[in-house]
């Protein structure tokens, strides 16, 4: 609240307006809600400008407000709830999965990298994906990743969102190998060089990536 109200009165001084604003927050039943007016509108950044602020910069209060949108609640909980829902009807793992926000900043968050892995595979196969592969850090070239991996195979290779918290270390992406995407996640927790580490096992994705297929058969 504090951040939009700032912001109106900064568009207001710029068009010489001299004005204070209080802004209170009102629940969308009440008779007050109902009888509301328009008073000041401000067009939004297209939606994959705040997918690549969410995904690439890791810009968390854009998250929480994707979060809220796409909920449809303006409630942490009831948001969080709508989407732990809306996951566990991918038909993907989800086993110990819980939400609490949508920074994941906080501490009550789990998730398995198999869950992100299978998730970006699911994602994969929506129509939209383009979009939103193209919203995600890129290593060696883009977002949090620019500086990551420099002069290494992974460079514009790897397409990921990374994940930090005091001694977490997390990146979950798309290898771009010669024979196809591979999805993967990594999620280090108290290890010296996470990122060296990580960068080893992404490394190897794409150097394995090129070994001939086994074929089973009867």
């Amino acid at each position: 609240t504090k951040t939009i109200r700032r912001k109106i009165i900064q568009d207001l001084l710029q068009d010489g307006e001299i004005v204070d604003v209080q802004i209170k927050e009102d629940n969308r039943h009440s008779r007050f809600y109902k009888s509301r007016r328009l008073i000041y509108s401000r067009k939004s950044a297209s939606m994959l400008s705040l997918l690549s602020l969410s995904n690439a910069i890791s810009h968390n209060f854009t998250a929480e407000v994707l979060l809220r949108n796409a909920s449809g609640f303006w409630d942490a909980q009831r948001s969080s709830e709508s989407l732990l829902g809306w996951v566990n009807k991918l038909d993907i793992p989800t086993n110990g999965l819980r939400i609490f926000d949508g920074s994941g900043l906080s501490r009550e968050n789990r998730v398995t990298t198999e869950t992100l892995s299978a998730l970006l595979l699911r994602m994969s196969n929506h129509t939209l994906y383009p979009y939103y592969e193209s919203s995600m850090a890129i290593a060696g070239t883009r977002g949090t990743m620019r500086s990551f991996y420099l002069n290494t195979p992974l460079a514009g290779k790897f397409i990921g969102k990374t994940g930090t918290l005091e001694g977490v270390r997390a990146v979950s992406g798309i290898v771009k190998t010669n024979t196809g995407n591979v999805f993967a996640s990594i999620i280090t927790y108290d290890t010296d060089r996470p990122q060296e580490k990580t960068g080893e096992i992404l490394i190897n994705i794409l150097r394995l990536s090129n070994c001939p297929s086994l074929i089973l058969s009867n």
